[in-house]
């Protein structure tokens, strides 16, 4: 079974696949280029696992949130992908689902971290795999508040956060420099195990639920877009 997994959620570019005989991955800041890298970097991978697009049997997307439009860039080349092949089932999966996926066995709570611009993230947190909160925007005061006050609540403060996903950092130092008092852990090696990470979720589901209908796969937009906030304005 030949899998190919993307996320073009963030200025983090992901790709990852999987054949009977190998596993590639790549990701690396490309900014808000999606349009113009992704498909040469699908090719680009694709040739060096030896297949041909046509072969893959299941594509795994990350659906947000995150960019706009880079969410939009790589549904559309997933279903593309698919509506083009036979063979091809597709599943989407949100991003902070697919960055927490390999910390199920955390003993704490794990929270990815994207940029959402104006200083605010995209976020949730999760507990032993299952998330536990809604989707978020939020600042960063705003994020370290309701983890104090509603994530903690039930563990007498005591339970470590670890931060994962491109923008973990900037939440990092905050906490390191303005509260001293929580345990906080950041995740270091997020780019090289992040693509894998979303094609394991996107498996799991996959042989839990079957595959998604392309039509009905749509990008998980928490915000309005600045077009949209404009044109209300208006």
């Amino acid at each position: 079974m030949n899998i190919l997994s993307l996320d073009t959620s963030s200025e983090t570019m992901s790709l990852a696949l999987k054949t009977d005989s190998k596993i590639l991955s790549l990701s690396f800041k490309i900014g808000l280029k999606h349009s113009t890298t992704l498909l040469p970097w699908i090719s680009r991978i694709v040739k060096e696992a030896g297949i041909e697009a046509a072969s893959l049997s299941l594509i795994v997307c990350s659906i947000g949130p995150g960019s706009f439009t880079g969410l939009r860039i790589g549904l559309s080349t997933a279903k593309g992908i698919v509506m083009g092949s036979e063979k091809s089932s597709i599943v989407g999966i949100s991003t902070p689902d697919s960055l927490a996926y390999r910390f199920n066995f955390f003993r704490g709570v794990t929270s990815p971290v994207i940029n959402a611009r104006k200083n605010r993230f995209y976020t949730a947190f999760y507990r032993s795999g299952e998330r536990i909160t809604d989707y978020l925007d939020v600042s960063t005061e705003d994020f370290f508040k309701l983890y104090k006050e509603n994530v903690l609540k039930d563990t007498n403060g005591k339970e470590s956060l670890l931060l994962t996903g491109p923008d973990a950092g900037s939440l990092f130092n905050y906490a390191e420099q303005n509260l001293p008092s929580l345990s906080v852990f950041l995740d270091r090696g997020f780019r090289f195990a992040a693509p894998y990470s979303l094609l394991k979720a996107g498996v799991e589901r996959f042989n839990r639920n079957g595959g998604d209908d392309p039509a009905g796969i749509v990008p998980l937009y928490i915000r309005k877009s600045e077009a949209e906030i404009k044109m209300i304005g208006e």
